[in-house]
């Protein structure tokens, strides 16, 4: 099984950093839509590469969090057979802040939220709500996973509060052919940045022994 993983172009890290934010700049201008141009050009990459020996028809998609609404919504490409989504989002939408905190947004042209690791603060620019906006047709997760004829897993932990474990029984429901499988575990399953041990965290290693069986199987 071949393994493909990459940043996405406005994440805010930089060839030399790519897991942490030096780029906050680039971090500002980031919306879904890039995103989903970034995915595109890795899937076209793949597809284009005819001496991988691999099937580049039967292409699986993980994504985590956000990144997990991402993934669903390349659901729509022939080539991905099969989706597998860890702590996902169920809409964008419902994301976003309301009310005055909204209004405000739109006031300021800006918002920062503090990054509770390395306690920047991380600028969102409005035209990320604008962009989401503009393009909220194609920004539909329920949408998106509704059409998807492939087979799907929702992976999420119970004690998540980031993003609650309603998200994965949603998607399950709106899902044709899909399961939820469940765990006793926080957002990021047990794991942090930085890792100092050498071993994966048990809950972790529990989530990644149940993508890879989901994907081998027919």
């Amino acid at each position: 099984m071949a393994f493909l993983k990459f940043n996405f172009s406005l994440n805010g890290g930089t060839i030399q950093h790519p897991i942490d934010f030096p780029d906050l700049e680039a971090f500002s201008r980031n919306t879904y839509s890039q995103e989903l141009i970034d995915v595109k050009r890795v899937i076209n990459f793949i597809s284009n590469t005819s001496n991988w020996p691999i099937d580049t028809n039967k292409i699986n998609i993980i994504g985590h969090s956000r990144g997990g609404g991402i993934a669903i919504l390349f659901s729509k490409y022939p080539s991905v057979n099969k989706i597998c989504t860890w702590a996902a989002v169920a809409s964008f939408e419902e994301r976003f802040p309301k009310g005055e905190e909204l209004l405000k947004w739109e006031k300021d042209g800006v918002r920062y939220i503090e990054n509770a690791r390395t306690k920047q603060l991380m600028p969102h620019s409005y035209d990320f709500y604008q962009d989401f906006l503009r393009n909220k047709q194609d920004l539909s997760i329920e949408k998106a996973i509704k059409n998807f004829i492939g087979k799907s897993l929702f992976i999420h932990g119970t004690l998540d509060q980031a993003v609650s474990v309603d998200n994965a029984y949603r998607l399950f429901r709106w899902a044709q052919d899909s399961e939820v499988f469940t765990l006793r575990s926080n957002h990021t399953f047990g794991s942090k940045h930085p890792w100092d041990s050498t071993l994966i965290s048990e809950k972790l290693l529990e989530v990644v022994s149940k993508t890879i069986t989901f994907f081998e199987k027919e």
